[in-house]
């Protein structure tokens, strides 16, 4: 539990005092949350997941081995199932909190070879808060990437490789802030929203 130092500090929530938290070891994860909260589906296999802080039309591109595309135009793979099941600031800017999610929901379905990953700038509205973060989660392990610069055309961000045995590696492009793997600390999975009661 945090606390101002200067006690005329704004509120950083929406309650009527200027109380927030800090976690331990990941133990909540508001990306995820944000992602989930737009209706994106956070429990597949594997998801992307892109968020940014402007009025921009970022989208999130996979190109699949096979040459499946998905993206805003194509928004399933057939062959894997992957899925773009939020697509938000398209054609007018409505969030200056948006994300984008592309989920697998069966390792199975998945096809060996390259996923190509990247971010490209579809329409510009701003040239404040540029930029963006990414995650790519793979059966419970997390790579987080940051990007903090105006985003022109294609931004490559990862690889993601699957082997002939359905294994899969990350290999970024864009630098990895840190690579995270779920972990029990004091009896909470650190990957998952955890509601509480009180504190």
């Amino acid at each position: 539990m945090t606390a101002p130092v200067n006690k005329d500090a704004n509120n950083l929530f929406k309650r009527s005092n200027n109380f927030a938290w800090v976690y331990n070891g990941s133990v909540a994860d508001s990306f995820k949350e944000k992602v989930k909260a737009a209706g994106g589906n956070v429990e597949g296999f594997m998801r992307c997941s892109l968020h940014w802080f402007n009025y921009d039309d970022l989208d999130l591109h996979v190109l699949e081995p096979n040459g499946d595309h998905i993206y805003y135009g194509a928004k399933r793979s057939f062959t894997t199932n992957g899925e773009l099941d939020v697509d938000m600031n398209a054609g007018s800017g409505k969030s200056r909190d948006a994300v984008e999610n592309v989920v697998w929901t069966d390792q199975r379905k998945l096809i060996p070879g390259r996923y190509r990953v990247y971010v490209n700038q579809f329409s510009r509205r701003e040239n404040i808060d540029v930029g963006f973060e990414f995650e790519i989660e793979v059966a419970g392990n997390l790579h987080k990437f940051a990007y903090n610069k105006k985003v022109e055309g294609n931004v490559e961000v990862a690889y993601i490789n699957v082997d002939k045995n359905l294994n899969v590696t990350v290999t970024p492009i864009l630098p990895a802030n840190t690579s995270f793997k779920s972990k029990t600390e004091w009896s909470i999975d650190t990957m998952k929203f955890q509601k509480v009661s009180c504190i």
